[in-house]
């Protein structure tokens, strides 16, 4: 346990400031977001588990299913893969 707190701790500031010069780019137009001509819903924070956001993902992509075209991105940490279900 205490290793792994060291290797975070030891991370934790080469992370932080690439995030800082990532935002910086972005701030000065040197990186843009994209646009899209679609209403996007983010659910949740991807860093922090264990809060529900799949089965509210499930639940709304169930009642959503029918309306309107579905896209849903789901990025799973563990296995390092994302995976992409599209409902017509």
């Amino acid at each position: 346990m205490r290793s792994a707190i060291s290797i975070l701790l030891f991370f934790f500031p080469i992370h932080f400031i690439f995030i800082k010069i990532k935002n910086l780019f972005y701030d000065n137009n040197l990186l843009r977001s994209a646009k899209i001509n679609s209403t996007v819903i983010s659910v949740g924070n991807i860093s922090l588990g264990g809060s529900g956001k799949t089965p509210f993902t499930i639940s709304l992509s169930n009642f959503l299913y029918k309306r309107v075209f579905l896209l849903v991105l789901s990025q799973e940490v563990m296995v390092e893969k994302i995976v992409v279900m599209i409902f017509c």
